[in-house]
């Protein structure tokens, strides 16, 4: 047991301890305040909160009257299991924090735990009583005269559920939280899609509301997934907790309550068919959006939905078994033929794969070799957990080494010198082997991340001697596990530290879960896929979050740039020589940034830069040493509104008032002198090494480009690689080479006027920034190289099997 810190011992004083948890008296004194006045039992933290009576009704009496009986039974029945699992999650609140703070590494983290076991012991009578009441409130909602909105639920979840733009200016925990949550709701939609489909139906038909109303914006089921964690996220916005303390708390939600939520449903469907509610319902999950076409009846559309799911499936298992035909002939190729690989190592495979004897009466049969890949398995599993995870090559399993220890293991299992297997099954092997093979000579895949994958050759090749479609069918749960894993991991580069990267640690944990409990079930597929999409869903969220401020960032420092380019041309393209020294100041120092605001706020074809840009030039006209008494009609004339534009532009920078007003003394000072001038002034030439004024027009990326930029680009304007960076879309993954060290990284942005293109790495920060000179010259020089991020497993074997063909057509013509 650790020594806790004092602040942190207040938090477990004369509280009732779970019987597996013993905190030692020296650790729960503290004279900094009185226990009694702060601590409230566990026990009678819960009385409160536990019948469904206690919840108010919020004034909600006259809707229940008008409730059926079948609805109230429902709702005090729902409450009553929510309670009961609500309570449940929060008698395991305590042993989930001590948990954490008893491994924190720092007393400083320690205290963070107890202080937020601390927090939830105080409030939990409240969260639980909030919640409930919401519940209560979400069937009187539902049961009203007008439809009341579901995202009714506390100012703090409801922001959340706003406009993506909003996203930009959540911080990191409540963006953490919203991930949490938003993967909690997906993943119970979809497993519980039916039951939940089948309570929509029944509780719209108890509420009176039309079935295909029931589950929009304005009517939801009060129980629902959705409904449920936004009302319990906004129960626990009274809690003063760390983030990670609040995602322990979500966590125990998804798996105490949520997690019970199809025997509620069930028990609930069950409960309104005995009330004769919706007795006969069949109805089926609809795809959302999905809409019947007009004119044809519901009933007819499911039954041509179906007609048409037969025959795209009828067709998908003609192509399958006409793939697997062809693979049976083709797989005899294997032991001959190696594809794609270099020499060394396809010398090194075939040469393994020979070892391996094959008879048409073959000694060693199925089930002992499958005894055989499974001691196998449970080696390389065994190897997992004590291998040194800091050294790639001590986890690194070759094909051929696979081929070998099978081999040895072969000649150990028979008493002769004969320890030859099936001609299939070795085809089998080879081609698995192979398919590794070409994943582990990939460079798209960094070397932990091959050492990882290379652990699953034995599962696989179990896989595949097991179920024949497995080559065959796309979409084998194993194979798109493994098309999964690859895809994932290709902008992933090893750091220093990276045994504690997320997506290494939980590629690592896939593989070992798989390597310890695959047997010959592939339903463990299906569920590994399931865990490692969900993950990799609530991880991408969070990098598409930092994604999105990043290019809102860089696209406004662009735009901005663009807009002082354009002002910097306007105003140098003004005749201001000769001119008073308080214009030209009033128009490089004030006016300027008026015409910058206009220009940022509307573009430059909006009203407010056509109107700046009027009243500049109409100042400049009227104080021109070109004007002169002459011009005295036409000065009057434009004075007045040239006057309110000048006025109205100074107060939307809220400028100065009283520099305003010696700026309008002295114009009109030059004003006067102006129209008492008998004859224009000369006006002074421009240096001659002042570049010529240009007016303000468009430009595109080259122009407005480094004069160095343009040169490079001059200079590669016939090149390949230039076509090939102008080419590289959004979403391409490369890998940069500089400074001695890699770094991978995705384009994720071009910018609309600098043609900037910007790159971010797989955690979301900004990697680069590049016009397309750059990045056709580090093409070209070899620094930075395109990465494919196809579902390698499927590129592999697609490769493989065309190498197969060519050879086979090649046998067959000599």
């Amino acid at each position: 047991m650790p020594d806790f810190p004092a602040s942190a011992q207040l938090m477990l004083a004369r509280q009732p301890q779970s019987p597996k948890r013993r905190i030692p008296a020296q650790a729960i004194q503290d004279d900094s305040m009185n226990p009694d006045d702060k601590i409230i039992p566990i026990d009678t933290a819960r009385g409160d909160a536990t019948a469904p009576d206690s919840v108010n009704p919020r004034g909600s009496a006259s809707i229940t009257r008008r409730m059926s009986a079948p609805a109230i039974q429902l709702r005090e029945m729902l409450q009553r299991n929510l309670s009961k699992q609500l309570q449940s999650m929060f008698d395991s609140v305590d042993d989930a924090l001590f948990d954490l703070a008893e491994n924190a590494p720092s007393n400083q983290q320690q205290n963070v735990f107890f202080e937020s076991m601390r927090e939830v012991r105080f409030k939990r009578v409240e969260i639980e009583r909030d919640f409930l009441e919401a519940v209560q409130q979400g069937f009187v909602d539902l049961f009203s005269d007008g439809a009341a909105p579901a995202a009714q639920l506390g100012n703090g979840q409801a922001s959340m559920q706003g406009s993506a733009d909003s996203l930009a200016i959540l911080d990191e925990d409540a963006v953490e939280e919203m991930v949490a949550i938003d993967s909690m709701v997906a993943k119970f939609d979809k497993q519980l899609a039916g039951p939940l489909a089948a309570l929509d139906a029944r509780l719209a038909h108890l509420a009176g509301h039309e079935v295909t109303r029931f589950g929009s914006v304005n009517i939801s089921n009060p129980v629902c997934p959705k409904r449920l964690c936004q009302t319990f996220s906004s129960a626990c916005r009274i809690l003063s907790v760390d983030i990670k303390a609040r995602i322990v708390l979500f966590k125990l939600f998804e798996k105490i309550v949520l997690s019970d939520l199809a025997a509620i449903y069930k028990q609930a469907n069950e409960k309104l068919i005995r009330a004769n509610v919706l007795p006969d319902y069949r109805g089926s999950v609809a795809a959302v959006g999905s809409a019947t076409p007009a004119g044809e009846s519901k009933p007819a559309a499911a039954l041509k939905a179906g007609q048409q799911t037969e025959l795209s499936e009828r067709a998908i298992s003609v192509v399958e078994a006409q793939q697997a035909r062809e693979l049976s002939q083709l797989i005899s190729f294997v032991p001959q033929y190696g594809v794609g690989l270099a020499d060394t190592q396809s010398a090194a495979l075939s040469n393994a794969l020979q070892l391996l004897q094959t008879s048409n009466y073959p000694v060693i049969g199925n089930e002992v070799l499958w005894q055989l890949l499974n001691t196998l398995q449970r080696q390389h599993a065994a190897g997992i957990a004590s291998a040194d995870m800091g050294q790639p090559a001590a986890l690194l399993q070759r094909p051929e080494d696979v081929l070998l220890n099978l081999a040895t293991k072969l000649a150990a299992a028979s008493d002769s010198a004969d320890h030859s297997i099936g001609q299939r099954e070795r085809d089998v092997i080879g081609l698995v082997s192979m398919l590794f093979q070409f994943v582990l000579e990939d460079r798209v895949v960094s070397e932990p991340m091959k050492a990882a994958l290379s652990r699953l050759q034995v599962p696989i090749i179990k896989v595949a001697m097991n179920e024949s479609n497995f080559f065959c069918s796309p979409s084998h749960p194993a194979r798109k596990l493994l098309n999964e894993m690859t895809e994932s991991v290709v902008g992933w580069v090893a750091s220093d530290n990276y045994q504690t990267d997320p997506l290494y640690q939980m590629v690592c944990s896939t593989v070992e879960r798989i390597t310890r409990e695959y047997d010959s079930d592939s339903q463990l597929f299906f569920d590994v896929l399931a865990d490692y999409k969900s993950w990799l869903d609530s991880d991408n969220k969070r990098t598409e979050l930092r994604r999105k401020r990043l290019v809102d960032a860089e696209s406004g420092r662009d735009e901005s740039n663009r807009a002082r380019e354009d002002v910097k041309r306007l105003i140098d393209a003004q005749p201001l020589e000769g001119m008073p020294a308080f214009i030209s100041q009033m128009v490089e120092k004030v006016w300027s940034n008026i015409l910058f605001l206009a220009y940022v706020q509307q573009g430059p074809d909006g009203d407010r830069w056509s109107s700046a840009r009027q009243t500049l030039e109409k100042l400049i006209w009227t104080v021109s040493p070109k004007r002169s008494g002459g011009d005295r009609a036409a000065i009057l004339r434009e004075l007045p509104p040239l006057l309110k534009a000048l006025r109205q532009g100074l107060e939307s920078i809220n400028y100065d008032t009283r520099a305003g007003n010696d700026f309008f003394e002295q114009l009109e000072r030059a004003h006067m002198q102006v129209m008492q001038r008998t004859a224009s002034l000369p006006v002074p030439s421009k240096p001659p090494s002042e570049p010529p004024a240009a007016g303000v027009q468009d430009v595109s990326a080259m122009q407005s480009a480094s004069p160095a930029a343009v040169e490079e680009v001059s200079n590669v304007a016939n090149n390949q690689y230039l076509s090939a960076a102008t080419a590289m879309a959004v979403g391409q993954w490369v890998e940069l080479q500089g400074e001695g060290e890699k770094k991978r990284c995705r384009l994720v942005a071009i910018l609309r006027n600098s043609g900037k293109r910007i790159f971010i790495n797989r955690a979301g920060s900004k990697a680069a920034e590049l016009d397309v000179a750059g990045i056709a010259q580090l093409l070209e020089s070899g620094d930075m190289l395109p990465l494919e991020d196809a579902q390698l497993f499927d590129k592999a074997l697609t490769s493989i099997i065309d190498g197969l063909r060519k050879h086979q057509h090649e046998a067959v013509g000599t």
